[in-house]
C-alpha cells in the first residue's frame, strides 16, 4: 500500500485496482505493438503518482466523498484513453489537472446545482496563523469566520473554485493552471486575481470580517503576480 491510500478510504482502492485492471487489459490488447507495454507501466506510475492529489482536488470541489471519488475514477479513464494521443512533450501533472478540471465542471453543470463541502483550512486566506489556539475567544472568532468563508465559497462559480484550488491547494504554477483550463499563464494570472476578487467581495458581503492583524488587504483580495 502506498501513501495515500488510508485517506482514500476502501472504495478508493477499489478504484486503484479498476484502473490497473483497465491498463492490464488495454497493454494486453496492445502487446505486439512496440512500446505498448512500457505506455501501460507509464500509465499505472502517473496513476499511483497522481490519484491522492486529483482525489483531493476533487473532493474540494465535489461535497461528497463517493461522487469525488467517481469523478476521479473517471478523470482517469479518460487520461487512459488518452495516453497514445498525449503529446511525448507534454507535462504531465498539468494535463491530468485538465482532464480532471474539464470531468468535474461537466459534472456542475449536468447537476445545475453545486454543494460545496465545509473548507475550514481556505480561512487561512482571512486569519493568520499566529492566533493561539488555546484562546477560546480567538477560537470561536474564527470559527465564525470559517462559517462566512464557506457561505462565500458557495457563491462562486466552478471554475473560480478551481483556480483556487489548484494555486491554494495544490500549489499548480500559473503556466500549469493555464494549461488545466486551456488558457496562458497570463490569463491564469488574471483568473487567479479575478477569483480571489470575487471571494473576498463575497466574503464581505455576507458579512465577513478581516481580523486586525490579518493578511494586508492586496493579498486578501490577490496578487495578480502571485
Amino acid at each position: 500500500m502506498v501513501r495515500g491510500d488510508a485517506a482514500l478510504g476502501e472504495r478508493s482502492l477499489a478504484l486503484h485496482f479498476v484502473v490497473e485492471r483497465m491498463a492490464a487489459t488495454r497493454s494486453n490488447q496492445t502487446d505486439e505493438r512496440n512500446g505498448e507495454a512500457a505506455e501501460h507501466e507509464g500509465f499505472t506510475e502517473a496513476y499511483v503518482a497522481y490519484r491522492t492529489p486529483i482525489y483531493s482536488y476533487m473532493r474540494r470541489m465535489i461535497s461528497n466523498e463517493a461522487d469525488a471519488e467517481d469523478l476521479t475514477l473517471a478523470a482517469f479513464e479518460k487520461a487512459l484513453r488518452a495516453w497514445d494521443r498525449r503529446p511525448p512533450t507534454t507535462e504531465l501533472r498539468p494535463w491530468l489537472f485538465r482532464i480532471a478540471t474539464n470531468t468535474c465542471l461537466d459534472e456542475l453543470r449536468r447537476r445545475r446545482l453545486i454543494q460545496w463541502r465545509p473548507w475550514d483550512a481556505f480561512a487561512t486566506l482571512f486569519h493568520p496563523s499566529q492566533v493561539a489556539p488555546d484562546d477560546p475567544e480567538d477560537d470561536a472568532l474564527r470559527g465564525e469566520q470559517v462559517t462566512w468563508v464557506r457561505a462565500a465559497l458557495a457563491r462562486l462559480a466552478p471554475r473560480d473554485r478551481a483556480v483556487l484550488v489548484m494555486r491554494e491547494y495544490q500549489n499548480l504554477s500559473m503556466e500549469e493552471i493555464g494549461h488545466a483550463l486551456g488558457i496562458s499563464s497570463g490569463g491564469a494570472k488574471i483568473a487567479l486575481f479575478r477569483a480571489r476578487e470575487r471571494l473576498r467581495a463575497a466574503y464581505l458581503q455576507l458579512g465577513g470580517e478581516i481580523p486586525t492583524g490579518g493578511r494586508p488587504t492586496s493579498e486578501l483580495v490577490g496578487d495578480p503576480n502571485a
